[in-house]
């Protein structure tokens, strides 16, 4: 069994934004704050009203 330390929440603290992968704008002003690149995704989407 893998048994980690008990974390404090600033710890666990984080927060994330959806950028295109093509906005090298975006994606140089979120690193230079100090963001890291968590890999590529997928999302997917659907409409909540009929």
């Amino acid at each position: 069994m893998d048994v980690r330390p008990a974390r404090t929440p600033a710890e666990l603290a984080a927060a994330w934004v959806g950028v295109d992968t093509g906005n090298e704008a975006a994606l140089a002003t979120y690193a230079a704050a100090g963001a890291q690149d968590e890999g590529e995704f997928t999302m997917r989407g659907w409409p909540l009203a009929p």
